[in-house]
């Protein structure tokens, strides 16, 4: 299965957002019901799931070594955003 069709069911699941984190190509595809956005470089990651939080795809991909793949869910409670890291 390809790591797409893999955001799509989680997607179809409930999740709001994917990343994909790509360290070998240097790029962050961010993944939604309304279509894909591809980062790099010096590129901001911003999301309305974290208000405040904005990182360029440069500073995220150097702390891995090899690509992953993170889940953002909005939250209905005191929680607010829930986030799962799967890595392939």
């Amino acid at each position: 299965m390809t790591v797409h069709r893999k955001a799509l069911e989680y997607l179809a699941a409930g999740s709001h957002e994917v990343w994909q984190l790509d360290h070998e190509s240097g790029e962050i595809f961010v993944q939604t019901n309304a279509g894909i956005r591809l980062l790099r470089g010096e590129a901001a990651l911003e999301t309305p799931l974290l208000p405040g939080f904005s990182a360029t795809v440069s500073a995220l991909l150097a702390g891995f070594s090899t690509t992953h793949a993170f889940l953002l869910r909005q939250g209905t409670g005191r929680r607010g955003v829930g986030g799962y890291g799967v890595r392939y």
